[in-house]
């Protein structure tokens, strides 16, 4: 019988997907010694709730983000892992769930994420400027917001 290569740690598969996805080598190069704590708890959490899909994994999900930096390049990737391990379309439904939405002012608004190009199941979709700042866009499709290339 022919010896099976071991598979590659889930959160490993992620990074690479991450980096793919992203199209960005150094993506993980902000990432602190707590964020990859972090990321290693994310992962697999992550994995749970597709099994579970319930509140107490979502809250559990918000609890290890809230450890990770508050830096949107750090966050992009946590968002960018999520259809590693769910479906496209769980990417911006869960990511609003464990990161909500901001109240800046009288006005409320979803905290965007700058994730790199724009990979979306939506991709043909039209896009429209988000009315927050002239350079972020947003899906008519499913109203994901992310900042235009510069």
């Amino acid at each position: 019988m022919a010896r099976r290569r071991p598979e590659k740690p889930i959160a490993k598969q992620a990074v690479e997907f991450v980096i793919f996805h992203l199209n960005d080598k150094s993506a993980f190069s902000p990432f602190t010694g707590t964020d990859w704590d972090a990321w290693h708890a994310f992962i697999p959490t992550v994995r749970l709730y597709g099994r579970m899909r319930d509140d107490a994994t979502t809250t559990a999900l918000k609890n290890i983000v809230s450890c990770a930096q508050r830096n949107a390049d750090v966050l992009a990737c946590f968002k960018k892992a999520i259809p590693c391990l769910l479906d496209w379309s769980d990417e911006v439904s869960l990511w609003h769930r464990i990161y909500p939405r901001m109240h800046l002012g009288d006005t409320k608004c979803l905290m965007p994420i700058v994730d790199g190009p724009r990979i979306c199941k939506h991709e043909h979709s039209e896009v429209r400027s988000s009315g927050m700042e002239p350079d972020w866009r947003e899906c008519r499709d499913c109203g994901a917001l992310w900042k235009a290339a510069s």
